[in-house]
């Protein structure tokens, strides 16, 4: 099955990120970046496509604010 655009967008993006990370010395899992910080943090990066409101910001009290 092919991939949706979106995705494929997503893809590209992760590829350019993913070069400038991997010198970082973080460790690809999937669209998940990963490496282990200084006093045993763990540093996340994750990547992740999603619909968006084509028709104008929503308001979703108190996780989105209008400001």
């Amino acid at each position: 099955m092919p991939k949706q655009p979106a995705a494929e967008r997503l893809d590209a993006v992760q590829e350019l990120i993913g070069r400038f990370l991997k010198p970082l010395r973080f460790r690809k899992h999937g669209r998940t970046y990963t490496r282990a910080g200084d006093e045993g943090i763990l540093q996340v990066i994750n990547l992740q496509a999603g619909q968006f409101s084509v028709g104008g910001w929503r308001e979703i009290l108190p996780f989105r604010r209008n400001l």
